[in-house]
């Protein structure tokens, strides 16, 4: 069964952003003897920031690229994802020159994976609730309803 063309356009929009975001890690996990980093920004910084928008992106991707697609499981499809991408590239570390792998790394990014996700689920659960109340019909009592309908007050 082959897909039609706007099915591959759909997943290349809702994944193509993970596998770049995926590719940019891996290229700068792949520099040899990496000094200080820009803005003198720690180490666990960079993996926090790196992972967290890895999963918000794999969060997206899995929802369909829908808020409304955002629930408990594709958050933690997100941070199962973005972890074990985080667990494969400190292995890939041990095979760059001046490059070690460090669990601490691999626990700044799983710290990020969670940031992420759960910043994503907080997104969605706010969105439906903002949506909810829009859509909510508003009560109001009889009497005030009357009131604004002779223009008199109680």
């Amino acid at each position: 069964m082959r897909k039609s063309s706007s099915g591959k356009w759909s997943w290349l929009w809702r994944w193509g952003p993970v596998l770049i975001q995926m590719a940019v890690i891996f290229g700068a996990s792949s520099i040899p003897n990496v000094g200080a980093l820009p803005g003198n920004i720690s180490d666990k910084t960079a993996h926090f920031a790196g992972y967290a928008l890895l999963s918000v992106l794999a969060l997206r991707a899995w929802a369909g690229g829908r808020i409304a697609g955002i629930s408990w499981r594709t958050a933690l499809l997100a941070i199962a994802f973005a972890s074990l991408y985080g667990a494969s590239d400190e292995i890939h570390q041990l095979f760059v020159p001046g490059r070690s792998s460090d669990i601490a790394d691999v626990a700044a990014d799983v710290v990020g994976a969670c940031a992420g996700a759960f910043g994503g689920l907080l997104v969605a659960v706010v969105a439906a609730w903002s949506a909810e109340r829009r859509h909510a019909p508003t009560t109001t009592s009889a009497a005030n309803t009357e009131d604004t309908k002779t223009g008199t007050t109680s």
